[in-house]
């Protein structure tokens, strides 16, 4: 995790606000197609309750 990531978590959580990153390494022809990769990083926790909008 990058010094910035890390001070952005920390003020996040003085705020009581949770935070998923996410990055799409596909071309859009791929995400018309279900065949896009998408990494996401953040609390275990928070990725499975909204793993669903990822599918």
């Amino acid at each position: 995790m990058s010094s910035e990531l890390r001070e952005m978590d920390a003020w996040l959580e003085t705020l009581d606000v949770n935070y998923l990153d996410g990055q799409i390494l596909s071309y859009p022809a791929d995400v018309l197609e279900s065949r896009a990769i998408l990494v996401c990083s953040g609390p275990r926790e928070l990725f499975e309750k909204h793993a669903a909008l990822a599918s």
